[in-house]
């Protein structure tokens, strides 16, 4: 029994890498600006992207807050939306 929860384990390790490593193919080749933010609303990853349309070194942008890098006037909007995502109680950014 033990061999059969090592090798499972085993086979979830292995496609979770396999899933990190597609999204970052699609992700350091992309266009697009792509963050990923913790659930505090700080940027955990910031795509390669940033440097070519923006000038922003992407990894000068990780620790951030990603308030920090919307249009204020566009702020509302996106608290309103990502709130869809994330319950009240998760959503410390905004307190």
């Amino acid at each position: 029994m033990d061999h059969l929860l090592y090798y499972t384990e085993m086979l979830i390790t292995n496609q979770k890498k396999l899933e990190q490593e597609q999204f970052r193919i699609i992700a350091e080749n992309s266009r697009d600006l792509i963050k990923i933010i913790d659930i505090e609303g700080y940027i955990d990853y910031a795509s390669p992207s940033h440097k070519y349309i923006l000038g922003l070194d992407p990894r000068g942008l990780l620790g951030r807050a990603v308030s920090d890098s919307i249009y204020p006037d566009d702020l509302s909007k996106f608290k309103m939306l990502l709130g869809k995502y994330w319950t009240k109680k998760n959503l410390l950014l905004w307190n």
